[in-house]
């Protein structure tokens, strides 16, 4: 399916390693706007382990960017080779996109057909996940005719998931969150994976089904019954709502996951764990805490504002909760005013 000379732009090694057995290979995958949210998930996970790691970027729309700001990564821990790989976008052109979803989040699809020369085995990690403690033992998880290992995802509506049973998904078929994902790169590269892969895009696209979660619902359609499932604390999710039991980490999470419109760089979605990772990173800038921005990449920012008021009060930070909170007030009143003006009702 993926052709890897006429997938790749470029290959640029960054920061280059002395060869060790025990090297493990984790990629990331992202366009231009997401470097540095790159930059920080790298960061955490320096800072937790010590096994050497070979970081593989596979990006787009940044070839005029300066990676060698990664270099700076070895204040935290030296351990560590950077490869950047630049994608030929015309590759995913033609595949669903959402308001939320780029076409970046298909280049986690390709890392098998890249990487499969370099190692058997690849872990990939979404730009808003943070390390937060040793992760080793993930790399010795049995793959054996397993494609790759997985969380099972517990946020989406089941209901959904049902919706793809009119591509051979059963109802009682576990599914997985893709935002954590150990490749199985041998196996991908041997088995009829990319076949498979290839013929549930076209059955998608003859369809015109609309994807809610694009790459993810065709991993799992792809996958299904070759899956090794990992326990939740290798992609912990449940930051807005538990977000203050990071602070302590009483259940060991190694591996938290951002999800939702909002994260953990944006105002609204501040929490103290991921900026105590950010401020040590080179890409720090000083942007939290400041005045809050109306002008939200999300739906319905007032109750954001809410939810955000209600987590950091949880955080013990007070101050710039009352801070959200008056922000929210200012805004449902706003609302109402403009409802109430064209004789509506406001809900």
């Amino acid at each position: 399916m993926f052709d890897k000379e006429k997938l790749l732009t470029s290959v640029i090694p960054i920061r280059t390693h002395q060869p060790a057995a025990t090297v493990q290979h984790i990629v990331y995958a992202a366009d231009q706007n997401y470097i540095r949210h790159i930059g920080t998930s790298m960061l955490s996970v320096l800072a937790n382990n010590r096994f050497p790691i070979h970081f593989h970027l596979l990006v787009s729309g940044s070839e005029n960017y300066d990676f060698n700001i990664f270099n700076q990564l070895k204040n935290i821990n030296p351990n560590y080779a950077v490869t950047v790989y630049h994608l030929n976008t015309d590759y995913f052109s033609t595949l669903q996109t959402t308001s939320y979803f780029t076409i970046a989040m298909y280049y986690r699809m390709c890392i098998p057909a890249i990487l499969g020369d370099i190692s058997d085995t690849a872990l990939y990690l979404d730009t808003d996940v943070l390390c937060l403690g040793d992760i080793s033992e993930l790399f010795t998880v049995n793959l054996d005719r397993k494609l790759l290992a997985a969380v099972p995802e517990t946020t989406l509506y089941r209901a959904y998931i049902n919706k793809l049973n009119v591509f051979g998904f059963r109802s009682t078929d576990p599914y997985f969150n893709s935002g954590v994902l150990l490749f199985n790169n041998k196996f991908w590269n041997e088995s009829s994976a990319y076949t498979v892969l290839s013929e549930k895009i076209r059955q998608v696209e003859l369809s015109k089904f609309i994807l809610a979660c694009p790459d993810q619902d065709l991993l799992n359609l792809s996958c299904k019954g070759k899956v090794e499932w990992l326990p939740e604390s290798y992609n912990w999710i449940h930051w807005h709502h538990q977000g203050n039991e990071l602070n302590t980490n009483p259940n060991n999470i190694r591996l938290i996951h951002f999800i939702g419109y909002t994260k953990p760089w944006h105002h609204l979605g501040f929490h103290p764990v991921y900026d105590s990772f950010y401020r040590k990173s080179p890409w720090y800038d000083g942007y939290l805490h400041q005045k809050p921005n109306i002008d939200l990449p999300f739906p319905n920012p007032h109750k954001r504002y809410k939810q955000a008021a209600k987590r950091l009060f949880k955080q013990g930070d007070k101050k710039q909760a009352l801070t959200y909170y008056k922000e929210y007030l200012l805004q449902k009143f706003s609302l109402l005013k403009q409802k109430l003006s064209l004789g509506g009702t406001y809900s």
